[in-house]
């Protein structure tokens, strides 16, 4: 039969049987996990390109948006800078031109600086000499 020693020693055999088979399932577990987490981080990375390549596809398709609308805009600023200088070379022109054969009628009209000084003259010099003669007039009448 076992003495007392002989069960210490079975049960520390098992005891080191259970502890190896502890082991064991810890290092398959761990490596189950090691192997989970690098699935895992490459779905991710595969995940990060595929959302990098959208944006970047996005981000291609709006600048081809934007330079479309520049380029538009562009031929429209152009567009609209001919219309107007049609509008100034057809209109603002001519009514300019019309103004100005207007005032030069006006101008032909009004007299000459000069002649309007020898008449202010003439008018001064003829208005001195009513003054005289009036005076010269009544100097008489009370003679």
């Amino acid at each position: 039969m076992l003495d007392q020693n002989d069960l210490l020693a079975i049960a520390q055999l098992m005891d080191q049987k259970l502890e190896q088979r502890f082991a064991e399932q810890d290092r398959k577990i761990e490596q189950r996990f090691a192997e989970q987490d690098r699935k895992m981080e490459e779905r991710f990375a595969e995940q990060d390109r595929k959302i990098e390549e959208r944006f970047t596809e996005q981000d291609r398709k709006i600048e081809q948006r934007l330079t479309s609308q520049d380029q538009k805009i562009g031929s429209l600023k152009t567009e609209m800078i001919e219309q107007m200088n049609i509008i100034i070379e057809s209109r603002v022109e001519k009514q300019i031109q019309l103004l100005a054969e207007g005032h030069r009628d006006i101008l032909e009209k009004l007299p000459e600086v000069d002649k309007v000084r020898d008449l202010e003259e003439r008018v001064s010099t003829l208005e001195t000499i009513t003054k005289m003669q009036r005076q010269e007039l009544n100097a008489m009448k009370g003679a």
